[in-house]
């Protein structure tokens, strides 16, 4: 995903891949490691019943070590250092990639998290909590 300030703020200056994750430029020379993960603690297996249904319902499921570490790769410090002393931040993961919403939700449900009860909210509807309607202000800066 791409979003609204990297394509309006010039730090990025359109060094960015379109559908599919961009790659931290330290990482284009390094390959997945084969070490144990730098970050990661313990781990969950996630069932193949799991997977199968995700599978059904989402654009992409990857469970490969590095299918997961090339779309988990990002310019924090921690990973960096891990990842060029050939340690995986967090290889060990199953990430799920939906092309739209219907998928979002259709995962969540394979997943067991019900769908009236979020587990996150965009900054337009925690302003909302408040009273406040982000859509109806024509012009908000901040000093």
């Amino acid at each position: 995903m791409i979003s609204r300030q990297t394509i309006t703020h010039p730090f990025n200056r359109g060094d960015y891949t379109v559908g599919a994750p961009s790659q931290a430029k330290w990482a284009r020379n390094t390959p997945v490691g084969d070490g144990p993960a730098a970050l990661q603690g313990e781990t969950v297996t996630v069932p193949d019943g799991v997977l199968a249904e995700l599978r059904e319902v989402a654009a992409a499921v990857h469970v490969e070590r590095a299918e997961v570490v090339a779309r988990t790769r990002d310019w924090w410090a921690g990973s960096m250092i891990g990842e060029t002393e050939g340690r995986p931040a967090t290889p060990d993961a199953v990430v799920v990639e939906a092309a739209d919403a219907d998928q979002v939700w259709e995962t969540a449900a394979a997943l067991g998290i019900d769908p009236d009860r979020p587990t996150s909210l965009n900054t337009t509807k925690v302003y909302a909590l408040y009273g406040i309607d982000l859509d109806a202000i024509a012009d908000l800066r901040f000093p």
